[in-house]
């Protein structure tokens, strides 16, 4: 199932990172140019977007829920990025269908 993606990062030049149309398995950093999201691998799935990989740097929330690889977030949904170090919030990736 083909998804969009919209990153919403924390910082001024991360506001606004826009995948129109994912259709195959990405790493985020490579497909967005942006280094917060290297090596966070998704993939669309029938159900929605795939979490593959989470890199050592990153904490992904779904809502109030810690995030990990193999779960799903649903077209709709968003998750919430913080850096494991500090704790700080990089921003939030939601998904939509197409």
């Amino acid at each position: 199932m083909p998804l969009s993606l919209d990153f919403f990062g924390a910082a001024p030049e991360r506001r606004r990172k826009y995948l129109p149309l994912l259709v195959n398995e990405c790493d985020l950093g490579e497909a967005t140019k942006d280094a917060a999201l290297e090596r966070l691998w998704v993939r669309p799935t029938s159900k929605g977007l795939e979490v593959l990989h989470i890199p050592g740097h990153l904490r992904l929330w779904l809502g109030e829920t810690p995030f990990a690889p193999g779960q799903t977030v649903a077209p709709g949904q968003s998750l919430h990025l913080r850096e494991v170090d500090t704790g700080a919030f990089l921003g939030l990736l939601s998904v939509q269908r197409m």
